[in-house]
């Protein structure tokens, strides 16, 4: 990890990296995630979205298995 980065930074198109300005970009497209997030607004304004019951518990007899981060 050289450094962290927020999203306005990413957004921003550039960060600085030791000394160095980097041409960077975000993963995903707020744009989408906000179009995405208005259209699920408005199904559950007009009741159209519908939340059930969960189909079956998760197991609770299980570990879950941490997340191994590897280095480059």
């Amino acid at each position: 990890m050289i450094r962290y980065a927020s999203y306005e930074e990413l957004r921003c198109g550039e960060i600085e990296v030791e000394g160095q300005k980097v041409a960077v970009g975000s993963l995903s497209s707020y744009y989408k995630a906000l179009e995405i997030a208005h259209l699920l607004a408005d199904e559950i304004r007009r009741g159209e979205f519908l939340v059930s019951r969960p189909i079956a518990p998760l197991p609770r007899n299980t570990k879950m298995k941490p997340l191994v981060i590897r280095e480059k």
